[in-house]
C-alpha cells in the first residue's frame, strides 16, 4: 500500500517532514489510487522527496532539490490541507492531472500549423489559466515551417532546422497537449473524440512485437466550451484520374524527404554504365503541377540543386538531359500576385530554360505519362514524365465535414470550408466553434489560404480570449461588433538563383539578386524559435559556402 511507504518515509528537513506528515494523514483516510496520486506528483517534481519514495539523482538534481524543496513542500502542504479540509469540493484534488478543472471554461484547440501555433503563442498563459483550462491536440506533435519546405527537398535548409515542437511553447504557457487525431466531433453535445494509433504502424509493430493489441490504439473523448478549429486543408486533386497514385504531394515533411530522396536516386540511376539517352531522358524529366509560390519555389530550388551541386559532382554528360517542367491552367506564373512580378517570373523561368506549359490542364495521369489539354485550342496530348509532384491547390479537411453535419440544416450552405461569421465564429454553432486558417471562409469576406491571413486570424482570437479571461467574463466572445480585419503584409516567392520576387505593399516591388537577399533574411528571422532561426540561417550559409547535401539516406 502506498500509505505504508509513506508511513516510514523519513526527511532531513523539517518541512520535509511536514509534508510527509501531511501525505500519511490524508493517505490513511483516502484510496490507494488517491495516495498514488499524491506520491506521483511528488516523483514528477524531481525535487526534495522523502527518503522512502525517492529515485537516482545527479548532484547538480540534488542540489536542485535542496534549493527549491521548501517551495514545493509548502505547496504540497497547502494542497493536501485543502483536499482533506473539503473532500468533496470538485477540482480541489486535482494536481497536475490530465483532467479538466470542472469549474473552469475548457478550450480545446485542434491543429498545430501556423493558426494554432500562432493563436497558443498569442495568449497570455498565467492570465488565461485562472478562468480556462486550454488542451491542444494534434496528430503531429511538431510546427512546420512550410515557406522553406522546398530548401528541404533540395537539401539546401536540413528538416530539423524548420520544425520546432509544440510541447515548447504549450508548455511554457501551462497549457496541456495530446498527440491524437480527432474522428469524430459532436457540436450538440460539444465533445470530441480522438484516438492516437501511432503504434499500429509497421515500424512500430515490428521493434515493439510485445505490445498488446489493446494497447495499439488509444481513443478518448473530451468535453468542449469553446472549439478552436486549426487543422488547415488537404490536397486537391480536382477529381483528376491517378493523381495519387502517380504523383507526389507536397505539403508534409514526408514529401519533402520522399523528393529529395527519389531526386538523387534518378541521377544515380542515370550515371550507370550503359545507360541509353532515352532512358535518361525518361529518368530526369521532372513535372510541377501547379505554378503558385510553392510549384515556383519547388522548381527553383531544384534548378538550383541541379546545376549548382549535381553539376559538380555527376557526369556532365546528364546535365543535357534534364528536363524541369511546370505546368498551370493561368496563362502566367505565380497567378495571385502583381501583375508586374507574374512576368517577370515567368521571364525568369524561360530564359533559365525551365519549360513553362501555361494554359495547360492536366486531364488525367497514367503511369509515366501525364494527359493534358490546351485551355485555348482544346488539344490534347500526352506528356512523359519521370518524376510528377502535384502543387495544384488544396480542399476541405474532411474533419470540417464531420462539423458540418453535426451544425444545424442550412447553417453551412458552403460545402468547401467551414463558414464563420466576421469574428471568426462558425455559424450553427451558437459561438462555442471558432475557425481559423485554410479551413474557413469568413462571411461577407474571403481571404487567400496564406500562413499570414491564418497568423492575424490566429492573434485576432487570442486577443478576445486575452480580453475575456482579463475581465473574468466570456460575454465578450459574443459581441456582435468584433470583427476581424485583414491586413495584406506582401507577398514573397523565391525564383532561383539567388534572385526572389518580393511585393511590399505601400513601398515597393522588388526583383532580382537584392528580393532574394530580402527573402532569405525574411525566411530566417520568421522563423517560430530562435533556435530554428539560427539553424536556418547556418543552413543557409552552408549551402552558399559548400553547397547542398546530395547524400540519399532513404
Amino acid at each position: 500500500m502506498i500509505s505504508a511507504i509513506l508511513l516510514r518515509s523519513r526527511s532531513s528537513s523539517s518541512s520535509s517532514s511536514s509534508s510527509s506528515a501531511v501525505i500519511t494523514r490524508y493517505a490513511s483516510t483516502k484510496t490507494h489510487d488517491d495516495a498514488k496520486e499524491i506520491t506521483s506528483f511528488y516523483l514528477r517534481k524531481d525535487i526534495h522527496v522523502p527518503r522512502g519514495l525517492t529515485k537516482p539523482y545527479s548532484t547538480r538534481q540534488e542540489n536542485e532539490r535542496e534549493r527549491n524543496g521548501d517551495h514545493w513542500d509548502r505547496r504540497l502542504v497547502a494542497a493536501l490541507e485543502q483536499k482533506i479540509a473539503n473532500p468533496n469540493k470538485p477540482g480541489a484534488h486535482e494536481i497536475d492531472s490530465w483532467k479538466n478543472d470542472p469549474l473552469k471554461k475548457t478550450i480545446v484547440v485542434l491543429g498545430s500549423g501556423w493558426g494554432a501555433i500562432s493563436f497558443i503563442k498569442a495568449l497570455k498563459g498565467r492570465e488565461l489559466n485562472e478562468m480556462f483550462n486550454v488542451v491542444v491536440v494534434s496528430p503531429r506533435n511538431y510546427f512546420l515551417y512550410t515557406p522553406l519546405l522546398p530548401g528541404v527537398a533540395t537539401g539546401a535548409i536540413e528538416t530539423r532546422s524548420i520544425v520546432e515542437s509544440i510541447r515548447r511553447p504549450i508548455a511554457e504557457k501551462g497549457f496541456k497537449f495530446y498527440e491524437a487525431q480527432a474522428t469524430d466531433i459532436n457540436a450538440k453535445e460539444r465533445t470530441v473524440t480522438f484516438s492516437n494509433r501511432y503504434l499500429t504502424s509497421a515500424i512500430a509493430t515490428k521493434w515493439l512485437p510485445s505490445v498488446e493489441s489493446k494497447h495499439k490504439s488509444q481513443s478518448f473523448e473530451m468535453k468542449y466550451d469553446y472549439l478552436v478549429v486549426a487543422v488547415g486543408a488537404i490536397p486537391n486533386t480536382f477529381g483528376v484520374p491517378g493523381v495519387e497514385q502517380f504523383c507526389l504531394f507536397f505539403k508534409e515533411v514526408s514529401h519533402a524527404a520522399m523528393f529529395r530522396s527519389q531526386v538523387n536516386a534518378r541521377f544515380e540511376r542515370a550515371a550507370l554504365p550503359e545507360m541509353t539517352e532515352d532512358q535518361i531522358k525518361d529518368l530526369l524529366r521532372f513535372v510541377i503541377i501547379g505554378a503558385g509560390p510553392t510549384g515556383v519555389e519547388l522548381a527553383a530550388e531544384l534548378y538550383d540543386l541541379v546545376y549548382n551541386d549535381v553539376a559538380k559532382t555527376f557526369p556532365k554528360r546528364l546535365l543535357r538531359h534534364v528536363s524541369i517542367n511546370i505546368i498551370d491552367l493561368q496563362d502566367r506564373l505565380l497567378s495571385t500576385y502583381n501583375r508586374e512580378i507574374q512576368d517577370y517570373a515567368t521571364d525568369f523561368f524561360n530564359k533559365a530554360n525551365i519549360n513553362c506549359l501555361l494554359n495547360t490542364q492536366v486531364k488525367e495521369v497514367k503511369q509515366c505519362v501525364l494527359v493534358v489539354k490546351d485551355k485555348n485550342t482544346g488539344e490534347e496530348k500526352e506528356l512523359p514524365f519521370g518524376m510528377a509532384v502535384w502543387c495544384s491547390g488544396i480542399k476541405m479537411n474532411p474533419l470540417c465535414e464531420n462539423i458540418m453535419n453535426t451544425l444545424p440544416e442550412d447553417s453551412q450552405p458552403n460545402r468547401r470550408s467551414l463558414l464563420a461569421d466576421k469574428a471568426l465564429r462558425v455559424k450553427g454553432s451558437d459561438g462555442s466553434i471558432f475557425a481559423i486558417g485554410d479551413c474557413v471562409t469568413l462571411e461577407p469576406k474571403s481571404f487567400p489560404a496564406t500562413a499570414q491571413v491564418a497568423k492575424q486570424e490566429a492573434y485576432f482570437l487570442a486577443d478576445r480570449f486575452n480580453k475575456a479571461a482579463q475581465a473574468k467574463s466570456v460575454d465578450s466572445l459574443a459581441d456582435p461588433k468584433a470583427e476581424f480585419v485583414y491586413t495584406h503584409r506582401g507577398s514573397l516567392a523565391y525564383i532561383g538563383k539567388d534572385a526572389a520576387v518580393a511585393d511590399i505593399p505601400g513601398v515597393t516591388i522588388l526583383k532580382g539578386i537584392l528580393a532574394g537577399f530580402f527573402w532569405k533574411s525574411f525566411e530566417t528571422v520568421s522563423q517560430v524559435s530562435y533556435g530554428n532561426s539560427f539553424k536556418v540561417g547556418c543552413d543557409m550559409l552552408r549551402t552558399k559556402i559548400w553547397g547542398r547535401d546530395i547524400s540519399r539516406l532513404l
